[in-house]
């Protein structure tokens, strides 16, 4: 089975195999071709043009994995860029490991060529163990996915919302605060963010039905966070909040409390290339799924 990779550095080259991509992704995933967030991610990122390869049998697409460039801001304060890996995928009549090799080894190539630091990864249960066994991604947070159901509670709490606004007090690496990062990855998502209490900073969306989705928290002051965000919820008429063990526990949540949400474990994964994958604060932000 000949498979020939061809390499792709810029977002413009890309643009004309997109049609090719969208067809392959919905024989892999069986469901529509996400066209807004791809255009988001991979031709409207402020950061750079992303890494793309391509793997053909003949003339047909049977595999692709990119690596897309974003940025960390560091403990004291500085940029640090990184490329996280998305969007890997291959036919089902063409799926090896050879074929998956030999994407992931031209992009890995590419990205020390480039000089990349290091890359950051959110791979499902099938590609986890490929990822770390492999080429020894190493697993930096694995969560569970769960629920929680707040009991109704009639005072109302909350606070503005709308743009980033200010997480103060963070001891490691997280995603961007500025409006070029906010604007550019709530494009598709719609996220919100808000302060609530003056103790809980969050990052959220509302998915149906009548669930609030948690990206990223930020515990502050002395307050009862679950207090908070159970205010909160309540305000806007919810009834179910959906969120990572790692969230839960930053909002002291007890763990009789959640119920795992069909079995949904996130993963994250770092590897180094030019440097050591830093400490980073785990935000649903820096990934492409949520």
């Amino acid at each position: 089975m000949a498979i020939e990779y061809h390499l792709f550095d810029s977002a413009e080259a890309y643009r004309s195999r997109i049609p090719e991509v969208a067809r392959l992704f919905s024989t892999v995933f069986q469901r529509a071709f996400p066209a807004d967030a791809w255009s988001q991610w991979y031709l409207r990122n402020p950061y750079g043009d992303p890494y793309v390869a391509l793997g053909y049998h003949g003339d047909q697409l049977v595999g692709h994995h990119a690596l897309v460039p974003q940025t960390l801001v560091g403990q004291g304060g500085q940029r640090l860029r990184y490329l996280l890996s998305v969007s890997l995928m291959v036919h089902p009549r063409f799926r090896s490991l050879s074929v998956f090799m030999g994407m992931v080894d031209a992009l890995h190539r590419l990205a020390q060529e480039e000089g990349a630091p290091f890359i950051l990864a959110f791979p499902n249960a099938q590609a986890a163990p490929l990822w770390e066994k492999v080429y020894g991604y190493r697993p930096l947070v694995q969560t569970e996915l769960c629920n929680w159901r707040p009991p109704d509670f009639s005072a109302a709490g909350g606070g503005g919302m709308g743009g980033p606004g200010e997480m103060r007090s963070k001891p490691l690496c997280s995603c961007p605060e500025d409006s070029v990062y906010w604007n550019w990855r709530t494009q598709t998502n719609h996220a919100r963010s808000c302060t609530v209490g003056g103790t809980l900073r969050l990052v959220y969306k509302v998915i149906k039905p009548e669930t609030l989705m948690v990206l990223d928290t930020l515990v502050e002051g002395e307050r009862n966070a679950t207090e908070c965000l159970r205010h909160f919820v309540n305000t806007l008429g919810l009834r179910e909040v959906r969120l990572t063990r790692y969230h839960a526990a930053q909002l002291a949540m007890s763990d009789a409390d959640l119920a795992p949400h069909e079995g949904y474990v996130v993963r994250f994964f770092g590897f180094p290339l030019a440097q050591e994958v830093p400490d980073i604060r785990l935000s649903l932000l820096l990934s492409d799924v949520f």
